[in-house]
């Protein structure tokens, strides 16, 4: 999984590098110029000035082609004046010459300008002309910004398709198992297996099962769709998790047990329950690795729930089992009191969870069964009045009523006691004046 995270980053690294590249090279043509103008602008005039000299050109040799005739008829006119001289002669050539210059028939020549003609033309047209309006460009704040936008956007997709892979694998590994053990699985009006919480989380409700009202399975992924929560991540461990809560039946006798990691004691160590009820004990005087706590209220309960079954599961997927809690003084949900609580973490291989899921049906089925005999149901029994009293005690020092308990009364004096009331009430208050 790590390996996709890195890649996903890698892709959309390069796809906003590439964007950014992109629009660096677009507008890369529009940076002012040293005469203040866009280099764009500067191209387009060359372009004209070209196309101005080509014009100009064009017409010049076209004049000098029109000279040419007017010369063949000059000569038809020196043969029959042969008497004129040669100095003359020149003179006149050298002045026609120039008004050929000077002047063309318009007739003849349609369509072209001579070259003063369109120097002039060329110069009033760009006076005419008006400004260009300033291309905008994009600073590299902006380009940095668009970039990032791009990158978030590629990287929330990128987290979403992977989580809605690991709800999918999990399906697909799970479905025939919890088919199998629930009459009711899923949605049946959506007709979905699981239900989206959000990006991050997928539930699975579940009904129609002995020993248990109903169970929610309830997928816990990491936010790999948020880039914040991402990098929060890499400094801080927050594993997928796998949580089941069964509703048990009234049917559960008094007890209070746990299993749970010792990086996770600490906060098991916070729910009432397990502090008023329970003793710690390693798991491996049970049996367990080392790296497994067992909270327990009797001793009777270990032998019941850590078989030598039991204990292969969590030894061989020790680093999976976060917390397995059953008890009968639940504080999460105010509704019901007897609950059942696993938390796993998903691992790559979504299958290894085959065992601790099975192993925990199996529990609810051994509530079920348990009995517990007369001596420690007493003692649980007693530690919970024990815990009902103090709790009294506690709420009723907070309301500052007196924690002395009152002794039980007689019909007589409670009939004594109540007219002594009656007749206070109605005794009259005596008003103070004041000098």
């Amino acid at each position: 999984r790590t390996m996709r995270s890195r890649w996903a980053v890698l892709v959309a690294v390069a796809a906003a590098l590439a964007l950014a590249a992109v629009a660096r090279a677009q507008f890369a043509n529009y940076e002012e110029g040293s005469d203040g103008l866009l280099v764009g602008e500067d191209d387009d005039d060359d372009e004209l000035g070209e196309r101005q000299t080509r014009e100009a050109k064009f017409t010049g040799s076209q004049q000098a082609q029109a000279g040419a005739v007017v010369l063949g008829e000059d000569e038809d006119e020196d043969e029959e004046n042969e008497g004129k001289t040669a100095p003359q002669e020149v003179k006149e050539e050298e002045a026609e010459d120039e008004d050929e210059e000077g002047e063309f028939d318009a007739d003849e020549f349609e369509g072209f300008r001579p070259k003063k003609q369109a120097k002039q033309d060329q110069k009033a047209g760009a006076a005419k002309a008006p400004p260009r309006p300033v291309r905008p460009r994009f600073t590299s704040m902006e380009i940095a910004f668009i970039s990032f936008l791009a990158f978030y956007i590629v990287f929330f997709f990128l987290g979403k398709r992977a989580n809605d892979a690991i709800a999918e694998k999990f399906e697909k590994e799970f479905r025939p198992l919890l088919e199998k053990n629930f009459a009711l699985v899923g949605d049946p009006r959506a007709n979905s297996f699981y239900t989206r919480e959000s990006f991050a989380a997928f539930s699975v409700s579940t009904t129609g099962r002995v020993n248990c009202q109903g169970a929610r399975f309830l997928l816990n992924l990491r936010k790999r769709h948020d880039l914040f929560s991402w990098v929060a991540s890499l400094f801080f461990d927050t594993p997928d998790t796998l949580t089941i809560d069964v509703l048990v039946r009234d049917i559960m006798p008094p007890i209070v047990f746990a299993v749970c990691h010792t990086k996770e004691e600490k906060n098991m160590r916070e729910m009432t329950d397990i502090v008023s009820f329970t003793s710690a004990v390693k798991g491996t005087k049970i049996g367990l690795p080392e790296t497994l706590c067992v909270l327990y209220e009797n001793y009777e309960l270990c032998e019941t729930f850590l078989h030598q079954e039991a204990v292969r599961a969590l030894s061989a997927n020790q680093d999976l089992v976060m917390q397995m809690h059953l008890t009968d003084q639940n504080s999460i949900f105010a509704s019901h009191k007897n609950i059942v609580r696993f938390v796993f973490k998903i691992p790559e291989d979504v299958s290894r969870l085959q065992k601790l899921i099975k192993l925990s049906l199996a529990w609810v089925d051994a509530i079920s069964r348990l009995t517990l005999s007369k001596t420690a149901e007493a003692k649980n029994q007693a530690a919970r009045v024990k815990a009902d009293i103090e709790e009294r005690k506690k709420a009723a020092s907070e309301a500052g009523v007196s924690q002395k308990e009152e002794k039980p009364l007689s019909p007589a004096e409670r009939a004594r006691k109540e007219e002594k009331e009656r007749r206070k009430a109605l005794r009259p208050k005596m008003k103070v004046f004041k000098n």
